[in-house]
């Protein structure tokens, strides 16, 4: 980190990804509170999640038109950097929301390769005892979900279709509209296809996988065609970055995150709800990525983390200034060449 420092100066941005679960937490615990620093699968991915989930809440709460997410209740199965990183995101949103930390814990159930996460397990990391219940252990994801009768089930394993059809069947008949997300991929390594969730909900279900296709292949069930699309960290983390360079910011707070899940459900549009997305275009990824820097720029100079000063009376404006473009005006002068020059 001091290396890069001095190679790139005080300002420079670190992004960490693709470190095991057990390096991903220690890098981003010891420096994000010394560096400009972020992790993508933990902080980028539960945001990403979070911001499906957000959008799920509008739809099966219309009354709920912020989205809150303290409503529900979570099974989280596997419990690597992704879904540790979804838990702790998700927990913050909804202290957000009133919640004190415990009764957000209280919220989340995780399954790891043994089971549920339980106090009475001896091999467990401090990520995962946060998060570990005072219940029996369990072995199976069928004996969770009957006990908890989640609103919200997500999976973060990469062990192929875990996710049964009694399981989302039995979901789909305790939930108005049950949500589930996988975020493994490639599609054979997901919990659940989209094409099998629908068909085992009887259409009955909200879905966003982690398929590598961009976008997921639509779905069609009893004459009506859905259009799930791709939980994924790339809605996240352009803006996330964006903002942090443009006003040089110190440190990225999992507050910034939190926004930032709640922005990309912003675009979610009615019509692309009432198809089953729970995520916007990536066509309007540019627009998306700038309303996420300028909030983060906010909450920088809010909390004096933002460097650049003094602060652009426009925030707005500087940063599209920032924003990188496609587009290039020809440096040399161009002369038409039409038919009649050609004779």
């Amino acid at each position: 980190m001091r290396a890069a420092v001095r190679c790139f100066g005080p300002n420079v941005l670190i992004q960490f990804d693709g470190f095991s679960t057990k390096h991903n937490f220690l890098f981003l615990n010891k420096f994000k509170n010394d560096y400009c620093v972020f992790n993508d699968d933990i902080e980028s991915t539960g945001a990403a999640v979070l911001s499906g989930i957000v959008t799920a809440s509008k739809i099966v709460y219309p009354k709920n038109k912020m989205g809150f997410i303290s409503y529900n209740c979570f099974v989280l199965v596997g419990a690597g950097s992704a879904n540790l990183g979804n838990a702790d995101v998700i927990v913050e949103a909804m202290k957000a929301e009133g919640l004190t930390e415990q009764e957000a814990i209280d919220r989340i159930f995780i399954l790891d390769s043994k089971g549920l996460i339980v106090k009475s397990r001896h091999d467990l990391n401090v990520n995962k005892r946060r998060f570990a219940k005072d219940l029996k252990p369990m072995k199976t994801i069928e004996e969770v979900l009957k006990l908890v009768r989640p609103t919200v089930l997500i999976g973060a394993t990469g062990a192929g279709e875990l996710f049964t059809s009694e399981m989302i069947k039995d979901m789909a008949k305790y939930n108005k509209l049950p949500v589930v997300i996988s975020i493994s991929r490639p599609e054979s390594e997901a919990e659940l296809t989209a094409e099998n969730a629908y068909k085992y909900a009887n259409g009955k279900i909200l879905f966003a996988g982690g398929s590598n296709d961009f976008p997921i292949t639509p779905v069609t069930h009893r004459g009506k065609t859905y259009y799930p699309k791709q939980a994924h960290n790339s809605h996240i983390f352009p803006g996330i970055v964006l903002g942090a360079t443009a006003v040089r910011l110190r440190f990225i707070t999992t507050e910034m995150f939190f926004q930032a899940a709640k922005i990309v459900s912003k675009y979610v549009t009615k019509e692309e709800m009432d198809v089953g997305s729970l995520y916007p275009s990536m066509s309007k990824i540019k627009e998306i990525s700038l309303d996420i820097a300028v909030e983060i720029a906010k909450i920088g100079y809010r909390t004096g983390m933002a460097l650049h000063l003094p602060e652009p009376k426009n925030i707005k404006e500087y940063i599209l200034n920032e924003q990188y473009r496609n587009e290039y005006v020809p440096s040399l002068q161009i002369h038409p060449w039409g038919e009649e020059e050609r004779e």
